[in-house]
């Protein structure tokens, strides 16, 4: 009897560990990012940083993926978009960087193997503190992450930020 005690015991310790050791599976086709910070780490330059998890592994474009649907006349051209507002008369405005990128990124192949994985980690974005208005005072961030396959994680917005002068 006290054998088959410990032996139960084992055994309800091992498939106690093994669940609690197992991470979730990942099914989800759609790339999932989180705002995670944002801060000044010189005078001039900013710091923002996002969290993602992918699925299939297929994050990234290299310089070599201009055919369509990522040639520079193409949306997909950037697979990380970022769109800044900022706080006027206590609504938020979508700050307007005319006919350029604005903080729109190209981020790098993360896996070029062809094989399919879960893939997670942090995007982080250097933002000059000339790239927008400096008498902007409450600002935040919006990013979209887009895989390869041209899905869309849902819109990840950061914290108000209230920007210090130098």
């Amino acid at each position: 009897m006290k054998n088959t005690a410990k032996l139960l015991f084992l055994v309800l310790t091992v498939l106690y560990l093994h669940t609690a050791c197992t991470k979730e599976p990942c099914e989800e086709d759609i790339p999932v990012i989180e705002y995670n910070r944002f801060e000044r780490i010189m005078p001039d330059t900013f710091l923002l940083v996002y969290d993602f998890t992918d699925c299939e592994g297929n994050i990234g474009l290299e310089s070599s993926d201009d055919d369509p649907p990522f040639d520079r006349d193409s949306e997909y051209f950037f697979n990380f978009w970022v769109d800044l507002y900022f706080m006027e008369n206590g609504e938020w405005q979508l700050y307007d960087f005319g006919d350029g990128p604005g903080l729109n990124d190209r981020i790098r192949r993360i896996f070029d193997d062809g094989r399919s994985r879960p893939v997670e980690g942090e995007i982080e974005k250097f933002i000059d503190a000339s790239a927008f208005d400096p008498d902007l005072d409450t600002i935040k961030f919006r990013a979209v992450l887009v895989d390869r396959a041209l899905n869309k994680s849902f819109p990840a917005d950061s914290d108000p930020i209230v920007l210090s002068r130098k």
